[in-house]
């Protein structure tokens, strides 16, 4: 059974450099999907320049820890800082353990809007969705991106499971896990992983650790030229940090070519629809 790859390029929208990297890498193969943040000023450039890539799929990073959010419940609720932007991932996290229904009625209200955004900027549905700092994790939050997901007619939602997340040395990696058959209207990948977990282990850990997996694995990289004059200043995780991402998975397809279209297969959403397991 041939390895499925989907690479997604996330947090696209946040910078143009973002988005001029992630095209780069969807010119060399490298990518085949990008995931877009709606709440920043650049978002409009990455439909602009992604509408002349026709091939590259693209879907919604969902976001609640960064920038500030488009619906105005939002805006007004504990989600939100004194300045108006969101806090932090470990207050999201802790809120989101015993998510009260004032709290759960405001998140699905934002996405709401930031699903609408994508709408009518795209003229389309987004074909997936994704959440920045993977707080789908979550179950309260997860039923509310799992309705939505249904209801917006979405292709495919990212895998959310520890036991089928792809990380150096996982004691509990599950390479049965077919999350994917679950019972749900979209599609859900059987595997994760991202690039920036390995940076600091030889490129061969990741190559491994994909040729030991069958089925459709998820491919995350924080793309970015190493400079970035359009990044937003209160922005985590550096435009240089992202260009290590960047650098490493090139040098991981490297040490995978010898299995390019044999053993491993860079697909796109209609290729995963179309070939699902």
């Amino acid at each position: 059974m041939a390895i499925k790859l989907i690479i997604t390029a996330d947090d696209c929208g946040l910078s143009q450099g973002i988005d001029h990297a992630a095209g780069s890498l969807f010119d060399k193969g490298m990518v085949s999907t990008a995931s877009i943040m709606m709440n920043y000023p650049h978002v409009g450039h990455s439909f602009d320049y992604f509408g002349r890539l026709p091939n590259l799929e693209t879907g919604i990073h969902l976001n609640l820890t960064e920038g500030e959010p488009l619906s105005e419940i939002a805006q007004k609720s504990d989600l939100v800082r004194s300045s108006g932007r969101f806090r932090n991932k470990l207050f999201l996290y802790a809120q989101a353990l015993f998510l009260s229904t004032k709290m759960q009625n405001a998140i699905e209200v934002e996405f709401r809007s930031q699903i609408e955004r994508f709408i009518a900027l795209a003229g389309q549905t987004p074909t997936h969705i994704t959440t920045h700092m993977h707080f789908h994790v979550f179950p309260a939050i997860r039923d509310i991106i799992y309705h939505l997901a249904e209801e917006y007619d979405v292709q495919w939602v990212r895998n959310h499971d520890f036991r089928s997340s792809l990380v150096p040395m996982h004691p509990l990696l599950d390479t049965r896990s077919k999350i994917a058959e679950t019972p749900h209207n979209f599609f859900i990948p059987d595997y994760l992983t991202v690039v920036k977990a390995y940076l600091e282990f030889p490129h061969s850990f990741m190559q491994h650790d994909i040729l030991k997996l069958e089925g459709i694995v998820e491919i995350v990289v924080h793309p970015s030229a190493p400079e970035d004059i359009h990044f937003p200043h209160d922005a985590s995780y550096s435009p240089a940090a992202r260009h290590r991402e960047v650098v490493y998975l090139e040098k991981v397809f490297d040490l995978l070519a010898p299995q390019m279209g044999h053993e491993i297969e860079v697909i796109n959403i209609s290729g995963v629809l179309n070939q699902a397991i």
